[in-house]
């Protein structure tokens, strides 16, 4: 023992009287005007590590404001022109931003062209997402605008939306291509750069989950068959089947491996989610094939993983074994990033259940998703890049409502920043629950207030409609006549709330409504709190 602490001692010192004064002595700083002009793509690159670390007193300060402005659920948080209304009035100025989502993909790209021609530029995508996007969110702030219901009627039905989600899935399954080959020329690229190769594919591809997640709600086949192959290429063809039928029935109770609980760290959640989220999804598969009669070949699931293989096959046969393990590590990095996208989505934050009664499924009756059951994020920048998955409790209530029409709820529990930044702090446990467990408590604490006043956790926002996609437009979950864009607007065709349900065939309003009285908390705020204290108590006693 030891010796282990006199080896990392002595390391931290070499580190500190060494490598730290050669980098500091190897970089491009420019001394005036002229040699920032001169300044080549790759210095800008070295000094990337430089550059934040300057920034870091901003940052913090920034950060700090935002964690106080997130306390305070009866206003919108700051933003530079948070209110302007110019991106909502359903015209091509609406649809641009969006091409933000395409940013990771153009990096992702420029990491493997560049691949070799400097130390460390594959892991581009990595900066440009984890340090980039969270600075910009902290300048700009949030979008707080809804738009109007006839401003809803035109983006609705502004094609161009549609256009941008659909082009998604060929740029990322590029990347991958474009990635393999150049791995497959350039026998000089390090393993350095192979694992950065794949860690900025990886990252485009988790950045792109606000696409695809978009894609497998819509009610067009074609968005959704865009949305089961960009699942295939990260080789997670499960993920879309428990999203959609269990996840968006289950959320924020803890039959819902994707809705982490007070406590979670995101090492500890990460591996049960995915291994939960798979079972569910096999679960659900199985429903649907008894209902439609279909056989095992006709398992939606194992028809992904084996086209998945089949990609792996082809990637190893055109390219070598080390495009073929970019493809593997690239689909096991997107995988991370969806999941941890879950991990932030719904922490502490529960539905309440009835007590001792069950649905014709065997399981219990929740509460219909609301304004209280997932954290809302309104950043401008990460939500054009995400396509608005950020909106999340509008998503979760009104599953049917595309995108461009997503509104976001300054009553809602509110995150400190957007998804990116929210990572970086996911991945840093200690800060995380320093940060998140008192915006939980006080999300709890501002629950209770609206129910006082009458203001139930699922009063508002108004039309819910929390399963839908191509299966079923409306009326699977929880639903409200007239809420959705399908019968509101007569989109993709209309209404089809009386067509039979894929998996979950029942009333699930009026099965609450007539038990309501029963129902009960199925938060674990006080017993996380409780178990704190005790472990405070231990820790002081010895």
């Amino acid at each position: 023992m030891a010796d282990l602490v006199s080896n990392a001692t002595g390391g931290f010192a070499t580190f500190i009287k060494h490598t730290v004064p050669e980098y500091f002595a190897g970089l491009p700083v420019p001394a005036n005007l002229e040699e920032l002009k001169g300044l080549s793509l790759y210095d800008f690159w070295v000094l990337t590590p430089f550059i934040t670390a300057l920034l870091l007193p901003f940052i913090i300060y920034v950060s700090s404001l935002r964690f106080r402005q997130a306390f305070d659920l009866k206003h919108n948080q700051s933003g530079l022109f948070q209110w302007a209304s110019i991106f909502y009035n359903g015209d091509i100025l609406s649809v641009l931003p969006f091409l933000f989502g395409f940013v990771p993909g153009l990096f992702t790209y420029a990491a493997i062209y560049l691949a070799g021609q400097g130390s460390g530029l594959t892991w581009l995508t990595f900066a440009a997402g984890y340090i980039l996007v969270p600075l910009l969110d902290l300048i700009v702030g949030e979008n707080s605008y809804n738009p109007t219901e006839d401003q809803e009627k035109k983006l609705t039905e502004n094609v161009g939306f549609r256009i941008i989600s659909l082009l998604y899935t060929p740029t990322y399954i590029g990347t991958v291509i474009y990635g393999a080959y150049v791995i497959s020329t350039r026998p000089e690229l390090t393993t350095l750069d192979l694992i950065g190769l794949a860690v900025s594919t990886g990252i485009s591809g988790g950045f792109g989950i606000g696409c695809v997640h978009e894609l497998i709600h819509r009610p067009h086949l074609a968005e959704l068959s865009m949305g089961i192959l960009a699942t295939v290429f990260a080789n997670y063809s499960h993920f879309w089947i428990e999203h959609l039928w269990g996840h968006h029935k289950r959320v924020a109770t803890d039959l819902d491996p994707a809705s982490s609980n007070l406590g979670d760290t995101i090492y500890g959640f990460l591996p049960k989610c995915i291994w939960y989220s798979f079972r569910d999804a096999v679960d659900l598969e199985h429903r649907y094939r008894i209902k439609h009669k279909k056989s095992i070949l006709e398992d939606r699931i194992l028809l992904g993983y084996v086209a998945s293989a089949v990609i792996a096959y082809a990637v190893y046969v055109y390219f070598g074994t080390n495009a073929l393990y970019f493809y593997l590590a690239q689909g096991f990095i997107t995988a991370l990033h969806i999941e941890n996208a879950n991990y932030i989505e719904h922490y502490g934050l529960r539905r309440r259940v009835v007590e001792g009664e069950t649905d014709r499924n065997g399981e219990p009756i929740f509460e219909r998703p609301g304004w209280f059951h997932a954290w809302d994020t309104g950043e401008r920048i990460s939500n054009w890049i995400l396509f608005n998955i950020q909106r999340h409790p509008d998503h979760h209530t009104n599953a049917g409502r595309p995108y461009q029409i997503l509104r976001t709820l300054p009553q809602s529990p509110t995150l400190p920043t957007g998804y990116a930044g929210m990572f970086v702090l996911s991945w840093i446990p200690p800060l995380y629950f320093a940060v998140m467990d008192p915006l939980v408590k006080n999300a709890y604490r501002v629950r209770e207030e609206m129910e006082a006043k009458g203001i139930a956790a699922s009063a508002f926002p108004k039309g819910s409609n929390n399963i839908s996609s191509w299966f079923k437009k409306e009326g699977e979950g929880f639903f409200e006549e007239g809420s959705s864009v399908a019968s509101k607007y007569g989109f993709a065709g209309g209404s089809d709330k009386d067509k039979t349900s894929d998996v979950w065939d029942e009333n699930y309003d009026e099965l609450f409504e007539k038990n309501k009285a029963k129902a009960t908390e199925s938060r674990k705020l006080e017993e996380y709190e409780a178990q704190l204290a005790a472990a405070n108590a231990k820790a002081k006693a010895e």
